[in-house]
C-alpha cells in the first residue's frame, strides 16, 4: 500500500497487517482537538464543537448531503498493488460519507501490463494479454465503487482506451501526459537546442514538442521476440554540426535497461568526432525510468543529466556504479 496516495478531506488513513499477514486499510474522519484546532473548520463545520465521533457525524450531515470527490494516487507495479486499490476503495465505501453519487478520483501513474509486448489476436483485435486482464479488474472497480480514472503518461494508451472501450465502459477517462511544451520550455530557454526523439513511436507520442525547436527522429528495429535492438537498425541522420548546438535533449517516454539512450548517444558522439567538434551537453528527458543497470557513467558515458517524471531505479545496482549522473525527477 506504501504505492498509493491518498488524498481525502477530513479523513485519514492507517494501515495495518492482520496477524496472519493480511495487509488492510481503515479509512476514518479527522477530529481535531486541543491544539489542533488551530487548523480551521472542518468544510465549514467548527472544529470547537467536536470532541467525540458522534458530534462528528452531527456535525458532518449537511455535509455528507453534498456530492464529494476524493483523489487517490496509485502506482500498479504488481497485482497486490492492484488488490490493496481494490482494499481502499472498499474501506471508502464503508465510511459513511460514501453515498451513490460520491466521485473517486484515481490517478495511476505507472500500470502494470501496460508494457506487455506478448499480444493475442481476436476478431482481429490485437492487444496484451496481462494488460486485459488488469483492466478488467479496474473496471470492475470503476463500476463497484464509482471511479473516474486519470491514466498519466501509461505507456500504451491506445490499448488501454480500446479495452475499457470494448467492457462497455460508460465513463470518460482522462489520459494525460507530464511532457509538455511548458516541461521542455525550461530546457530551451536562452540555448541553442535539438530536439532528438530515439524513434518514430516517441516523435508520434510527442509530436507537440517538435514545434518548439529544431528536432531530428532516429530509426531503430527490436527483435519482435526478445525486445533486443537489431544490430545495425539504429540509424541517426546527420545533426547538422553547422547549427552549433548548446545542448542535445533526448526526449522519450520509457528507459529500460538504458540500450535505446546509450547507443544513441554513441551515434551523436561519432559524429562530432568526426567534425572535430566538441560534444554538447546531453540532456535526457523521460516520462518513467526503470534503469535495471544502473545510471552510472560507464552505462551512459555522453548523458549529462537525467530528468524522469517517475523513476523506478534499482538502488542496489546504482550504488555500484561510480560516479552516478545528475538525476531529478520533474515533479
Amino acid at each position: 500500500m506504501d504505492k498509493l496516495n491518498i488524498q481525502i478531506p477530513n479523513y485519514f488513513t492507517k494501515k495495518f497487517t492482520y496477524p496472519d499477514g493480511q495487509p488492510h486499510i481503515c479509512i476514518k474522519p479527522r477530529i481535531y482537538k486541543g491544539e489542533e484546532q488551530s487548523q480551521g473548520d472542518l468544510e465549514g463545520v467548527p472544529t470547537s464543537a467536536i470532541s467525540t465521533w458522534e458530534e462528528f457525524a452531527d456535525a458532518m450531515e449537511g455535509i455528507y448531503r453534498r456530492r464529494i470527490t476524493y483523489s487517490i494516487y496509485a502506482k500498479i507495479y504488481t497485482p497486490n498493488d492492484l488488490f490493496d486499490l481494490g482494499l481502499i476503495l472498499d474501506a471508502f465505501r464503508s465510511t459513511k460519507s460514501n453515498r451513490a453519487d460520491t466521485t473517486i478520483n484515481c490517478c495511476i501513474e505507472w500500470l502494470l501490463g501496460a508494457r506487455m509486448d506478448k499480444r493475442t489476436e481476436e476478431e482481429g483485435v490485437f492487444h496484451p494479454l496481462t494488460l486485459e486482464v488488469v483492466c478488467r479488474i479496474l473496471h470492475l472497480y470503476e463500476e463497484t465503487y464509482n471511479v473516474q480514472y486519470t491514466f498519466r503518461e501509461v505507456h500504451n494508451p491506445e490499448a488501454v482506451k480500446d479495452i475499457f472501450k470494448r467492457l462497455g465502459s460508460t465513463k470518460e477517462h482522462l489520459y494525460e501526459k507530464v511532457i509538455t511544451k511548458d516541461c521542455i520550455r525550461k530546457f530551451v530557454e536562452s540555448k541553442r537546442v535539438l530536439l532528438l526523439f530515439p524513434d518514430a513511436g516517441a516523435f508520434e507520442r510527442y509530436r507537440e514538442l517538435a514545434t518548439i525547436c529544431d528536432f531530428l527522429v532516429a530509426k531503430k528495429k527490436r527483435d519482435s521476440i526478445s525486445g533486443e535492438l537489431v544490430k545495425g537498425k539504429f540509424t541517426l541522420q546527420p545533426i547538422g554540426i553547422q547549427a552549433k548546438y548548446d545542448r542535445i535533449l533526448i526526449v522519450d517516454d520509457i528507459i529500460d535497461g538504458g540500450a535505446t539512450i546509450t547507443k544513441l548517444t554513441e551515434l551523436i558522439a561519432e559524429q562530432y568526432k568526426e567534425a572535430e567538434v566538441d560534444l554538447p551537453e546531453i540532456i535526457v528527458v523521460a516520462a518513467h525510468g526503470i534503469f535495471s543497470k544502473g545510471v552510472g557513467r560507464d552505462i551512459f558515458p555522453y548523458v549529462s543529466e537525467f530528468h524522469i517524471f517517475h523513476s523506478r531505479v534499482n538502488t542496489e545496482v546504482q550504488k555500484k556504479q561510480v560516479p552516478v549522473l545528475p538525476f531529478t525527477n520533474l515533479i
